[in-house]
């Protein structure tokens, strides 16, 4: 086992797929990849959910269709997003001939912030009362969809299926400039719809902080490598009530 190993944890390694990862980071990954078959196992694990989740989308789930610039990659490109990690790892491929001297010498490009919560409200700002009055989704697609990323925020989500005070529509995965980013839509007691959202963040842990985005009301926090966020509706007492219970059973 090396130190390089040992140093290098799940987070580092999720902002090494995403392309966050800074130039001294990507390089000791890329190092420590080229002769650590565990860790290679590590990133090959952290990667398998973006295939897993690629076929349910949210036209497939009865949910509106997210704008188009919710799933676009970040422009420029990124060194690494050139790179097919997940193919090329369940290939057997050497990670080292990939990722090469010459192609760590680039000049690194920094990540943009990816503004996950704008994004996400802008899509929540399209759901209306009639777009969650026409009944939920049946029970085993959401167990579905919330066991696969059950994988890919290491959780228990079959927990936050019943919130008092709110009835759960249904779950569906969404995309973040390629990221899985989970969405589970509930109605609260006057019908209004208010949604759980959640993507993988390379951030430490921060408290909640609720505030105004996109004219709704949203409570959002961080909590081992994932960031959460509750939006729906303009109260934002209820948005922070709802947010209160989701931390409680997570």
């Amino acid at each position: 086992m090396t130190d390089d190993r040992i140093a290098i944890t799940d987070e580092e390694l999720t902002a090494f797929l995403d392309g966050q990862a800074d130039g001294a980071l990507s390089a000791r990954i890329a190092a420590a990849l080229s002769s650590d078959a565990e860790l290679a196992r590590r990133l090959a694990a952290l990667d398998a959910p973006v295939s897993a989740l690629a076929s349910l989308t949210p036209e497939a789930l009865g949910a509106p269709a997210p704008p188009a610039w919710l799933a676009e990659p970040p422009a420029p490109a990124r060194r690494f997003a050139l790179l097919p990690l997940g193919v090329a790892l369940a290939a057997g491929l050497a990670i080292g001939v990939l990722v090469g001297p010459a192609l760590l010498a680039t000049e690194p490009t920094a990540a943009p912030e990816p503004g996950w919560i704008g994004a996400v409200a802008a899509y929540q700002a399209l759901y209306g009362p009639e777009t969650v009055a026409n009944g939920a989704q049946n029970s085993a697609t959401t167990q579905a969809v919330l066991a696969r990323f059950d994988d890919e925020f290491s959780l228990e989500l079959a927990a936050i299926t019943q919130i008092e005070g709110f009835e759960l529509k249904r779950a569906q995965p969404l995309s973040f400039k390629g990221r899985p980013l989970l969405q589970v839509v509930f109605a609260d007691e006057g019908g209004a719809p208010i949604a759980l959202c959640a993507l993988r963040v390379a951030k430490p842990d921060r408290s909640a902080v609720t505030e105004v985005a996109a004219g709704l009301a949203a409570t959002h926090w961080i909590k081992d490598g994932v960031g959460f966020v509750v939006i729906g509706g303009q109260e934002t007492a209820v948005t922070g009530a709802m947010a209160a219970q989701v931390m409680a059973k997570l």
